[in-house]
């Protein structure tokens, strides 16, 4: 991706990220009072400017060094400088895209040895834990290698890959964090069988409803290389799993 486009883009999601903050802010708390139309017409049109200023500058860069773009903070201040000033840069447009490119490609480079130094170390934690885990006393094992244990014994039917399930369910890592649940969300999920994970549709599709299970699912059966946000690549995955009831799925 163009190193231009991106920036555009961390800009784009710095708004966006303000729009959801406030929306969220007012279903958490009740709805504000109205300001009174002299207090609105006492705020200046400079200080609502200075402070979004502010907040898009810091949201942006604090955007791109998450994103793990190195930069250097006096030529970037310098170059905010000389875009406000109109200035000169003294670079060619082909220099400046030359060097944008080989800025992207280098960041890039060493992003894909991040990920995949963390992705094995990912991989030898997964294993490790599927080793223990495995011997605790009532873990079984389905053909494909996913473990699990039965929590809670239900009556129900079993789903098909072509049904839908309502599941409550809660995700976690190895070292214990969660990273999705529907139990804290307070909520089922419904879903496609055939549409989680491999390792996921597997233990529904061996479930009964009013079934509960703790099921561990190995990395490729999982996201594997290119899992998303917390998880992180190659991850092994714990779920427990309660089995609400079945729809249909089919066209």
């Amino acid at each position: 991706m163009n190193l231009s486009f991106k920036i555009l883009g961390l800009l784009s999601i710095t708004l966006l990220t303000a729009a959801e903050l406030k929306s969220s802010r007012l279903q958490a708390q009740d709805r504000p009072q109205p300001i009174d139309a002299k207090v609105l017409q006492a705020k200046s049109d400079d200080e609502t400017v200075k402070k979004a200023s502010l907040l898009i500058a810091f949201k942006s860069t604090e955007n791109l060094l998450q994103e793990g773009f190195k930069l250097d903070k006096e030529a970037f201040l310098e170059g905010v400088k000389k875009a406000f000033e109109k200035a000169d840069l003294g670079i060619t447009e082909d220099e400046a895209q030359q060097c944008l490119m080989a800025y992207q490609q280098h960041h890039e480079e060493t992003q894909n040895k991040k990920l995949a130094a963390a992705g094995d170390d990912n991989k030898k934690e997964g294993e490790a834990f599927l080793a223990k885990n495995a011997e605790k006393e009532g873990v079984k094992k389905l053909p494909s290698g996913v473990q699990y244990e039965v929590l809670k014994t239900g009556t129900g039917e079993t789903p098909k890959a072509t049904d839908s399930a309502t599941v409550h369910y809660h995700g976690m890592l190895p070292d214990g964090t969660v990273f999705d649940s529907s139990v804290k969300k307070g909520k089922p999920a419904t879903f496609p069988v055939n549409g989680v994970v491999a390792g996921f549709s597997e233990a529904l599709q061996n479930m009964k409803v009013g079934d509960k299970w703790r099921v561990v699912i190995p990395s490729d059966l999982a996201y594997g290389p290119r899992g998303p946000g917390a998880i992180g690549p190659n991850r092994t995955l714990i779920f427990e799993i309660e089995l609400l009831s079945i729809g249909t799925n089919r066209p």
